[in-house]
């Protein structure tokens, strides 16, 4: 499982940047992580005043195993 996360940095001021993380996840592959990280980037674009630079990362949810 797949959770995504976007990261929108301001290209005029340095190291302001935002990261959010998709709140429809996780998602079975990779690809459908990746997928929704270009719509979540679309939907941003809309929102957000330019110049920004938009990245993504898909990092792998582990299973927790408790104990009892």
């Amino acid at each position: 499982m797949f959770i995504t996360f976007i990261k929108v940095c301001s290209i005029v001021a340095a190291f302001e940047c935002v990261e959010f993380q998709d709140s429809r996840g996780p998602y079975k592959t990779l690809k459908e992580c990746e997928d929704r990280a270009r719509v979540m980037a679309l939907d941003l674009q809309r929102v957000i005043i330019p110049p920004v630079e938009f990245s993504y990362k898909c990092s792998q949810q582990l299973k927790q195993e408790y104990s009892t």
